[in-house]
């Protein structure tokens, strides 16, 4: 299972505020709903970009000839990994947003790819789950304006 996990660099004083209304929150469920649908939308970005900000590393001719349908786009061979990603666990503390897939950790980070092609060649990291800073700063904003409704209510 891979899962996301997001740091924040430089934004200390945004999540200070953050643990400091969070108190006075009543439900931070619906905004951290909103805040994995922007999270489900990155990754969907990510993969129609082919990876972002940077593309991902071409399929070898092996890995294309392997292929059962075709193509030569990294991570689309049947959409199955695409399609599995979703919103794993919700509540009023946490989003989690990952897949069941079991490949998804070694295609993501990259690796060996024991018991798959024979020779286990190494498979470049192609990263499909993380946040861009416009990303990050879209999720503090639902959740400042969530706060900030409730603490007026």
């Amino acid at each position: 299972m891979l899962n996301l996990q997001i740091t924040v660099n430089g934004k200390e004083k945004v999540i200070a505020d953050l643990e400091n209304l969070s108190g006075k929150a009543k439900n931070l469920r619906p905004a951290f709903k909103v805040a994995g649908g922007f999270i489900l939308e990155s990754t969907q970005r990510t993969f129609m970009a082919g990876g972002r900000p940077e593309r991902w590393a071409p399929l070898s001719p092996v890995t294309i000839l392997l292929r059962k349908h075709g193509g030569n786009i990294p991570l689309h061979d049947r959409g199955i990994l695409k399609t599995s990603i979703g919103i794993m666990e919700l509540s009023n503390g946490l989003v989690r947003v990952g897949t069941s897939e079991p490949q998804a950790k070694l295609l993501h980070f990259g690796g060996e790819a024991k018991g798959f092609i024979k020779g286990h060649p190494r498979i470049p990291a192609r990263p499909f789950m993380h946040l861009l800073p416009e990303d990050v700063e879209n999720i503090v904003k639902v959740f400042m304006e969530h706060i900030a409704g409730d603490v007026a209510k």
